[in-house]
């Protein structure tokens, strides 16, 4: 698993280089010539919005590919450290700044009727690099991703351990309350209309006292949302132990 995984992230090395090298021969037109707008929404014009998009996709690529490229690494390793996460930094700027020129892209293309134009190529590339070069990350909910080599950083590495250990606690506990809904779903189910009024009596008590509906003694007794789940945490932790 890990010998595939090198390998892919050595082709995605290969190629953000190439990219990035075939790019940087001459990349000065249109877009090159004024000075990109800091915000998406003040450009008004498909055409060039699209020139605006392309040339910060072309720089996320760059920055990702030298988040790769090892032959760039510096001696000193604090000074490593503090480059990657400089890089690592700009990545995750740049790919905030691509999906709002993505957004204005559409934007203006629907206002101007021109389906043609949206922009899923562009926006399907950038998307793909940064899926491949962030294994394991939810790009959509993710609000900061790591990138290339900065993900083997020691501290970062701590700090994906620690968000892993609390999405597994997310998950179990989403996986208790979904349970929970079920089982007592299932309760209510069964109950019959004498579980709560019988003569006038109320509860599981009132219940026993109609022998001809629960003839079968198959009366489900209701606890208490808290009691459910009390007991099924115990399961969860008596599954656990060892043995």
């Amino acid at each position: 698993m890990a010998r595939s995984e090198e390998k892919a992230q050595s082709m995605l090395h290969r190629y953000l280089r190439g990219k990035a090298d075939a790019r940087s021969t001459s990349r000065a037109g249109a877009a090159g010539a004024a000075v990109r707008p800091r915000l998406a929404v003040l450009c008004d014009d498909v055409a060039q919005a699209q020139l605006w998009q392309r040339q910060v996709v072309r720089e996320f690529v760059a920055c990702v590919s030298e988040l790769h490229d090892e032959t760039a690494a510096h001696v000193d390793e604090l000074e490593e450290s503090e480059r990657l996460m400089a890089l690592n930094d700009r990545a995750n700027k740049l790919l905030r700044e691509k999906r709002h020129w993505d957004r204005q892209v559409r934007r203006l293309a629907r206002n101007e009727g021109d389906r043609s134009r949206a922009g899923g190529a562009r926006e399907d590339e950038a998307e793909t690099i940064a899926a491949a070069a962030s294994p394991g990350t939810d790009l959509a909910r993710s609000q900061y991703i790591y990138f290339g080599r900065a993900r083997h950083l020691p501290l970062v590495q701590e700090q994906l351990e620690r968000e892993r250990i609390a999405t597994a606690k997310r998950k179990i506990a989403q996986d208790e309350r979904r349970a929970l809904t079920q089982h007592v779903a299932e309760i209510q189910k069964r109950v019959r209309y004498t579980y709560y009024v019988t003569d006038g009596h109320y509860g599981p008590d009132a219940v026993h006292q109609v022998s001809d509906d629960d003839a079968d003694g198959d009366v489900p007794v209701l606890y208490s949302a808290e009691a459910i789940q009390l007991m099924m945490r115990k399961q969860v932790a008596l599954s656990r132990l060892p043995g």
